[in-house]
């Protein structure tokens, strides 16, 4: 019995032997790398600043919480060791913000040594002459051991000669501000009432070529920032401060400030220095001051965000047109520089015992003092950081490898994170899902990070092929992609937006979606989905969608079927005018309004995979005489007569949503018919509150069309060998858990995340209207059945030809022939 269990031994080691000499050796998996790991929920939270770590290791930060209706600050610990945070409320900070008559903010707050804060606020007097526009700040006080703070006087804050301060507005509950100087033009006018006065900036605001926000006041002006005596003859347009731009920095609250004076600093955020000292930073750089406020030194770099700088121990980092570079905060001089590509603008920085950090939207990066590689340790495309709707709030180290950070999603949770090196987790994803896309798309990012959530040892490589400095044309893209595809190394999924879609669903390219459709049936707005279909399948589903509509009275609406008949009304003069102008008019592309209504029409002109010449000699006709009846009214910009009013409407998380004004014009009696878009849910609140206030308005599908625009429509390639992976993400896509997020790119075709969606638009209808269900907006939504498809190829090939129409040195006639053969290879394909 001994000697065959010593054969049978032999024999299994004989075959491991063999087995691990014969053939290819397997190879090693590489393991190890940073992971995310959600914490705590902070519950109640709707704003956090100055996170920072004790010496002890305790994490620290302060915060506000609504309570009831109000505002209460709090400071929050979260002790070595543990992953719960302690909350104790500020009760120096609540009082000092709450007083009778002042209404007080604050933009930071920074801890000292032994018991020392520093706030930076702002204070808007209600007693002021000017009523609550009499804003001052940013003002900078010091509590002591929990005691009434005390101002601290700094010069470089203080307002000079011939300076009317920084401005600042934190945004409303539904995420929008206007801006405004002082008093309203014209006096005594109550804001929304409709008259010109309502326009704090009549001029409008162009931005300057580094990023400034240029603002132009309609009303003459004497040269000084203040309204012109009667009679003066000042050239309109004038700057509120002459010749000056208004740099556009945030506040840890939400709030927008707005300076513009080069005698004071432009202070986004102060920092406590272990020594005593602090520092004080913005766009002119960083500035450091004794404990009486007096000025030591001063520090080039400019610093746009309140988590702009860093310091540790006696070394400075300030960020740079390069990157960063370190200062001794004793000697004064710099002592390294550092190269970063293309922060974001939300970017953290900070130092601690083993250098640089840097955390933004594409992750958290490492880098020694003095070393010369940062070192991306937290891929953030893998993370929630890919998400549009997750914002870094505030980011400390541990103590370890590691990082805490608070996210913020955008609407009402901020929750902790820990970022840290997990050694029995594979370097790379075992798996890879590819998605490729023209142009980038929010939805499909939110989507992404929730899926790699699902899915940890999955990556998704979202390929962007058109970035903002992409040089390449769509075609030149397409045609890559093209060959791709032919030689079976194309991606697994497609953003189908602006691709030849019609030619892949004819090719076989595409797999059928309908059973996808199929079980997600009654969840979906099925009127939408169908946007690929053919011969019963579905090649392609929308994220999400906006609807082209036209506003007015009833009257006006009626019988405007066409663009033709838009031309002609329009061309009837009248006062108002019928048709409200946009910034297209005289836009630098000199497209004049030959491309706005373009994307209605598209489909149209092509027909049979040809351009069809006559239908758009039809629109080139139809788009020049509408042209010269809006310039007719609307003269050259620059002109006395012409001013646009712009509002911008910003959300939380990172996006933004500029507002469409034709509502607010319309209300006001500035015209009688308005074409838009509404493209999300300030826009929504916006048209609504101000339709409803007015007796007789409507809003309408354009043209009677039923015509909505399907955005980020994706789809899965026939040849994937990721079909059913590939499935599931839609499936995450098109879930309530992406869907009910809003990212700023349209509504959702998911049908109980709409109706969350608009009801959310109703309750913060800033206007107090009452809109009922949405005045009728969820029924319209219910009832589109057209989408507009555009092909970015043949978009870019008429565009082409808009500025030689406008010259008058091509027919309508020679446009279309030029197009047709501009895109005849292309089509044919």
């Amino acid at each position: 019995m001994k000697k065959r269990m010593s054969i049978l031994l032999f024999g299994a080691m004989l075959l491991g032997l063999l087995s691990g000499c014969g053939g290819e050796p397997k190879a090693q998996v590489p393991m190890g790398r940073y992971v995310e790991k959600p914490g705590q929920v902070l519950e109640n939270v709707d704003m956090v600043d100055s996170m920072f770590r004790t010496d002890a290791g305790d994490m620290v930060f302060y915060g506000r919480e609504t309570v009831e209706g109000k505002s209460v600050y709090c400071r929050y610990v979260m002790p070595s060791g543990s992953e719960t945070v302690e909350r104790t409320e500020v009760s120096w900070l609540n009082e000092f913000l709450n007083v009778e008559g002042k209404d007080r903010f604050p933009s930071q707050i920074a801890e000292g040594t032994e018991g020392t804060v520093y706030l930076l606020y702002h204070e808007i007097d209600q007693t002021a002459e000017n009523g609550s526009h009499a804003m001052k700040g940013p003002l900078l006080a010091r509590s002591t051991n929990g005691g009434t703070p005390e101002p601290i006087q700094v010069a470089e804050l203080e307002t000079k000669d011939g300076d009317d301060g920084s401005f600042s507005f934190a945004a409303g509950s539904n995420g929008s501000f206007t801006f405004s100087n002082g008093a309203l033009p014209g006096g005594e006018d109550e804001p929304g009432d409709g008259d010109e006065a309502d326009d704090p900036f009549p001029g409008g605001y162009t931005m300057d070529g580094n990023g400034n926000f240029v603002f132009n006041d309609g009303e003459p002006e004497d040269g000084d920032g203040e309204e012109a005596p009667e009679g003066d003859e000042d050239e309109p347009g004038d700057a509120l401060i002459p010749g000056e731009s208004f740099d556009i920095s945030t506040s840890v609250g939400g709030a927008y400030v707005f300076g513009g004076s080069d005698a004071r600093l432009n202070c986004n955020g102060v920092a406590a220095l272990e020594d005593g000292f602090l520092l004080l930073f913005g766009d002119k750089g960083t500035y450091r001051y004794n404990a009486d406020g007096v000025k030591t030194a001063e520090f080039p770099g400019q610093a746009f965000t309140t988590s702009g700088v860093g310091a540790y121990k006696g070394t400075l980092l300030s960020p740079t047109a390069e990157g960063f570079a370190t200062y001794d905060l004793e000697t004064l001089k710099e002592t390294g520089s550092y190269s970063y590509d293309n922060p974001d603008f939300y970017a953290h920085i900070g130092m601690d015992e083993k250098g640089i950090y840097l955390a933004d939207s594409s992750g958290i990066y490492r880098q020694a003092i003095g070393g010369g590689i940062l070192e991306r340790l937290v891929d953030g495309g893998m993370t929630s950081l890919v998400m549009p709707n997750q914002t870094i709030q505030s980011i400390v180290s541990d103590g370890e490898d590691g990082f805490w950070a608070i996210l913020s999603d955008g609407e009402d949770e901020y929750r902790l994170v820990h970022y840290d090196y997990d050694p029995d987790m594979p370097t790379d994803p075992d798996t890879e899902l590819t998605i490729f896309a023209l142009k980038d798309n929010s939805t499909v990012r939110q989507a992404i990070g929730e899926f790699q959530r699902a899915n940890p040892n999955v990556r998704v490589n979202f390929r962007v092929a058109m970035g903002d400095d992409s040089a390449a044309t769509a075609e030149d893209l397409i045609r890559t992609l093209n060959t791709e595809i032919l030689n079976g190394k194309g991606p697994d999924l497609l953003l189908l937006d602006g691709l030849p879609v019609e030619s892949y669903m004819e090719k076989g390219v595409l797999a059928d979606l309908s059973g996808l459709l199929g079980e997600l049936e009654g969840t979906l707005l099925s009127n939408l989905m169908e946007v690929y279909a053919q011969e019963g399948k579905v090649y392609g589903v929308p994220a999400k969608f906006t609807v082209p509509v036209m506003m007015g009275n009833w009257e006006s609406l009626k019988g405007l079927d066409t663009l033709e008949e838009l031309a002609g009304r329009t061309a009837q003069g009248g006062e108002p005018p019928f048709l409200r102008a946009t910034e297209a008019v005289w836009d630098e592309e000199g497209t004049g309004m030959l491309m706005k209504y373009y994307d209605l029409f598209a489909q149209h002109f092509l027909k049979d995979g040809a351009v069809d010449q006559g239908a758009l000699t039809d629109y080139f006709d139809a788009a020049l005489k509408l042209d010269a009846a809006v310039k007719a009214y609307v003269p050259q910009s620059g002109d006395s007569a012409a001013y646009i009013t712009y509002t911008v409407a910003v959300g939380k998380g990172g996006g933004m949503e500029p507002l469409d004004m034709g509502p607010e014009d319309l209300r006001a009696g500035k015209a009688r018919v308005h074409l838009g878009t509404i493209a999300g849910v300030n826009n929504l609140a916006q048209a609504l509150g101000n339709l409803s206030s007015k007796e007789g308005q409507a809003i309408e599908s354009t043209f009677h069309k039923n015509t909505y625009t399907p955005v980020g429509t994706v789809g899965i390639l026939e040849g994937s060998s990721q079909k059913e992976l590939a499935m599931d993400f839609l499936r995450m896509m098109l879930s309530p858990t992406v869907q009910d997020d809003y990212v700023f790119d349209g509504f959702p075709v998911n049908a109980g995340s709409l109706e969350k969606l608009v009801n959310s638009a109703m309750e913060d209808n800033y206007f107090g209207a009452s809109v009922g269900d949405g005045a009728g907006f969820l029924t319209l939504c219910r009832t589109l059945d057209t989408p507009i498809l555009v092909d970015q190829v043949v978009k870019e090939a008429v565009t082409n030809q808009a500025g030689e129409l406008l010259a008058g040195t091509v027919t309508p006639e020679e446009a279309a022939a030029n197009v047709a053969e501009k895109l005849r290879l292309y089509l044919a394909e």
